[in-house]
């Protein structure tokens, strides 16, 4: 058996936490300063946004153990979809996210159990834990608008969460940057949910968002609502610098069998572009087959081309295979053209499209989360080393 299969301490699945999180203090004390001004009874929001592999999921997962040890109820949302822009799925998820989490803490034993008691007291005859369900359902033919139906379902499960003795409630909700408004179907999701969060909190409901997702989340909050940029403190989740990349080589390894050379250490950082996970993976990869405890810059360029096609194979290969032919050729054409921001109309050019076929293809590839509008005009790539790869694959189908 390999050596590094079951002692390998670098681990890049999806989500992971990583043995080591570098270059996050800033995020950190951000959601430390939150829970300071929730104390303090003041309301507070972040907005935490990045590329896909910055490390935005073990982040949040880091914020949901940080709010059981401060007296707050996490309710954690892993994933959000095309389809929750419809008003009546994102109400049915809303409910199943902040039930899930009223009923957990209902369970925990925790200092004696605040919400299990407060729990015990109000089903004799209140609200209870079971008010995270109550009926009726939202109907959009139904007498009670979109906007007023969550503001009183937030309001009558936070007197709920009140009694049982905690701080607040953190909706930490994750990928969601799908959940955007649709005029043309007069679905206004994510503006309601904005202005029904800031009404909750003007009325001293304990309720704060940590929303995390894509570059694209940003812009999609500010154009739903104008008045967001004061209610969101945003965090962005850039690559990590040469110093941070090197200790999240290094770090990890100090507790292992295993060890980097210097110039591996550096080589590795530089490779990974500084993207958490691609350096998990790349790391990974090297400790499984390097053989060996001791590794130097020599092994892993012997292995270098194989990690680079098991990494395509893995991560890129996967999202790209699954887009139509349109899609694929305007990245195809993305890739040629230098700079972070890539201007709309050398694309056009590049791929020999017109304006409504190139901006449909783009719109899709928004969609798919593979690229997102910087600016008017101008496009990036949303995963990290995107152009490094479809270059590899241009190159590769050009030689076959």
């Amino acid at each position: 058996m390999a050596m590094g299969v079951h002692d390998n301490p670098f681990n890049p699945g999806c989500g992971a936490a990583p043995p080591y999180m570098a270059g996050r203090r800033h995020a950190i004390d951000a959601f430390e300063s939150m829970m300071g001004r929730i104390r303090d009874g003041q309301a507070e929001n972040i907005l935490v946004h990045g590329l896909r592999g910055a490390g935005k999921t073990v982040l949040m997962d880091r914020f949901s153990k940080m709010c059981v040890c401060n007296d707050l109820v996490p309710i954690r949302r892993a994933r959000f979809a095309k389809s929750h822009c419809n008003p009546e799925e994102f109400a049915r998820a809303l409910k199943r996210s902040v039930g899930a989490g009223i009923e957990a803490f209902s369970r925990l034993d925790k200092a004696g159990g605040h919400l299990a008691a407060g729990s015990r007291r109000t089903r004799k005859g209140g609200a209870g834990a079971g008010a995270a369900h109550y009926e009726p359902p939202y109907s959009p033919d139904g007498p009670v608008p979109y906007e007023n139906h969550l503001k009183d379902y937030l309001v009558k499960n936070w007197e709920t969460i009140e009694k049982s003795g905690y701080r607040g409630a953190v909706l930490l909700f994750d990928e969601f940057h799908p959940v955007l408004d649709m005029p043309k179907r007069s679905w206004y999701v994510l503006s309601d949910f904005v202005g029904v969060l800031a009404d909750v909190q003007m009325q001293g409901c304990g309720y704060f968002a940590v929303f995390s997702g894509l570059p694209t989340l940003r812009r999609r909050i500010g154009e739903a609502r104008s008045y967001s940029e004061r209610m969101f403190r945003v965090l962005d989740m850039d690559r990590l610098g040469p110093e941070d990349a090197k200790k999240a080589v290094s770090e990890p390894l100090r507790e292992s069998r295993y060890s980097f050379s210097p110039d591996l250490v550096r080589q590795v950082a530089e490779d990974s572009g500084g993207w958490p996970y691609l350096l998990q993976f790349i790391c990974r990869e090297i400790v499984g087959n390097a053989a060996k405890t001791r590794i130097a810059l020599d092994d892993y360029a012997r292995m270098r081309k194989m990690i680079v096609a098991r990494l395509d194979g893995d991560f890129y290969d996967p999202r790209v295979d699954a887009l139509g032919c349109g899609q694929r050729q305007v990245l195809a054409a993305m890739s040629k053209i230098e700079g972070d921001d890539i201007d709309v109309s050398k694309v056009g050019q590049a791929a020999g499209l017109g304006r409504a076929g190139l901006h449909g293809h783009l719109a899709r590839l928004e969609e798919s989360g593979m690229v997102y509008r910087r600016s008017r005009g101008t496009y990036r790539f949303s995963l990290p080393l995107l152009r490094e790869y479809m270059l590899r694959r241009a190159g590769a189908a050009s030689s076959a």
